[in-house]
């Protein structure tokens, strides 16, 4: 028996792509035979070239799985349901258009809500249908949220959090600031990266400490980036700003390690890895209470339930300025990432792999 493992493409330092690769390497480490299929290449695709989607059609036996990761619209995805095989659906779920719309990206606005439709239209004929989370269940029809199990997003936060970091890389990005404040994940409108240059903008002048801001992420939409460097420059606080763009995931822990808290302001997130990599490294979170972000969290951390901003910065100059505070936020932080260990989650698989379908 094979197990396949389909998504569009694989790409490097991306959530979806080293979790189908670790994933991989999991069941392969079990005595599976495994193949990574995907249905598009480009300059991105990661590591060796994969199986394109007619070789997987070809070769597929009804005693193998196929794994079909979701999180954006598909064009083949009746082409999939048609295989001979027990299907598996894994939902990473996928952003509201609404959130793109309204920040005038129409295209991936419509996209986005293309996929959602298409979920809902063939989730309940797959065999079995996975979610990263029990928010990203709750996304899913009616009638198939019954049936779906919930397996975490393979990550390798332990081995992230134990990596060596240069203090010399440490500092070049505090350079001298009292607090250094960190954000990551893609540039897009529902990560709300503008309500953090407000709070970046009131920490420092209702409190006059030298803060300072680190950005890590993908530009999706040109005008869209361009307008969040245009709130900095208006706020008076563009110095202030740290824009990494996309850091490879050997200089990440850098980031990480340079700041005295992560903040996630966003509106829409399916689980959030950044803030599993936040607990595992002792960075205390500061997050919006909304999505999967208290799921992961596990009752740890700092939620907010409101955009207050002045309560924002009020909570991060606390956090950041109290030590023993610190110590009692990461602590229970760290203890809550026991639930995500990358073994217990290959173990999930393999014994969902030996379920009769």
């Amino acid at each position: 028996m094979t197990v396949w493992q389909y998504n569009r493409t694989v790409v490097g330092n991306d959530a979806i792509g080293n979790s189908i690769r670790f994933l991989d390497t999991g069941l392969r480490e079990a005595g599976r035979d495994t193949q990574i299929v995907v249905a598009e290449t480009g300059s991105d695709q990661a590591g060796s070239p994969h199986p394109l989607l007619p070789e997987l059609e070809a070769r597929v036996q009804p005693s193998d799985t196929v794994l079909v990761h979701y999180s954006f619209y598909d064009p083949d995805v009746n082409r999939l349901l048609r295989l001979p095989a027990r299907r598996i659906m894994i939902y990473h779920n996928i952003t509201p258009g609404r959130f793109f719309a309204d920040a005038g990206m129409t295209g991936i606005a419509g996209a986005c809500d293309a996929g959602r439709a298409q979920l809902h239209d063939f989730a309940p004929r797959f065999d079995t249908v996975v979610c990263d989370s029990q928010f990203n269940r709750d996304d899913l029809p009616a009638q198939t949220q019954a049936c779906a199990q919930v397996i975490p997003v393979l990550t390798a936060h332990e081995a992230f959090a134990s990596r060596k970091v240069s203090a010399f890389k440490i500092a070049a990005l505090r350079v001298n600031y009292k607090i250094v404040c960190l954000s990551v994940g893609r540039l897009v409108p529902n990560k709300d990266l503008a309500h953090l240059l407000h709070v970046l903008a009131d920490l420092r002048e209702r409190f006059g400490v030298d803060a300072c801001l680190l950005i890590v992420g993908k530009t999706w939409d040109a005008t869209y980036t361009a307008s969040l460097h245009a709130l900095a420059t208006q706020l008076g606080i563009a110095e202030h700003v740290q824009w990494l763009g996309n850091v490879a995931d050997a200089d990440l822990p850098a980031c990480f390690r340079a700041a005295d808290v992560y903040l996630q302001a966003s509106e829409h997130e399916g689980f959030g890895i950044p803030v599993l990599e936040s607990m595992a490294i002792a960075l205390p979170v500061i997050a919006l209470n909304v999505g999967a972000t208290p799921e992961i969290l596990g009752g740890t951390g700092v939620l907010l339930d409101s955009k207050i901003v002045h309560l924002w910065s009020a909570v991060i100059l606390e956090i950041a300025t109290n030590r023993q505070l610190r110590r009692e936020i990461t602590f229970m932080q760290h203890r809550a990432t026991e639930r995500f260990k990358l073994s217990s989650t290959i173990q999930a698989w393999n014994a969902l792999l030996r379920e009769s379908p």
